[in-house]
């Protein structure tokens, strides 16, 4: 994924537009720009033609969910 990271959603392989935004606000909240970063390339990737993320994208086979990132820093 490139520096791209997703928050986990019911299974390892989905990820839902709101753990995106919410992410997205901790990671301000948390002074974290490298996490901003990835979740905000994460989200263009996703966008539809209206700029808007679908609710939920399946079979995400590259991940580093938020938990795993704060432990690292």
């Amino acid at each position: 994924m490139n520096g791209r990271y997703r928050i986990k959603f019911d299974t390892p392989s989905e990820t839902v537009s709101e753990g995106i935004g919410y992410g997205m606000l901790l990671s301000v909240y948390a002074n974290d720009k490298e996490l901003f970063d990835g979740l905000w390339l994460y989200y263009k990737d996703f966008s539809n033609n209206n700029g808007v993320m679908n609710w939920k994208i399946s079979e995400c086979s590259t991940l580093l969910v938020l938990t795993e990132h704060l432990m690292q820093n």
